[in-house]
């Protein structure tokens, strides 16, 4: 008869904790335990736990920071820099050209 009892009992707790069980190797799995040993023993609760020890864990979203194109070095980048460098100095040389016209204007 006690060893009846001890069946019963050793059932009875590998059924209350089922959901426990089921989702012990999830990534939430401390959060199941919780709502097992917390609300398991009413039916929604355990009902709760055991559903959501048998859903499959969501996939986790990589986001990176990289950018999609790999940058190319190529003659063209160093041509719009070398271009970028003529219009700076076409802009300047009026302004050494009048520099130097001045200059001349006072050594006379």
């Amino acid at each position: 008869m006690d060893f009846l009892i001890i069946i019963i009992w050793t059932i009875g707790f590998i059924l209350y904790f089922l959901p426990t069980i089921i989702g012990w190797n999830k990534r939430n799995s401390n959060a199941i335990l919780a709502i097992n040993l917390l609300l398991g023993w009413t039916f929604i609760g355990w009902m709760v736990a055991f559903i959501w020890s048998l859903s499959k864990d969501a996939t986790p979203i990589i986001i990176s920071k990289k950018s999609r194109k790999k940058k190319k070095k190529n003659k063209k980048s160093n041509k719009k820099i070398d271009l970028a460098n003529e219009n700076i100095e076409s802009d300047i040389s009026p302004v050494k050209e009048w520099n130097i016209k001045n200059e001349n204007k006072n050594l006379k």
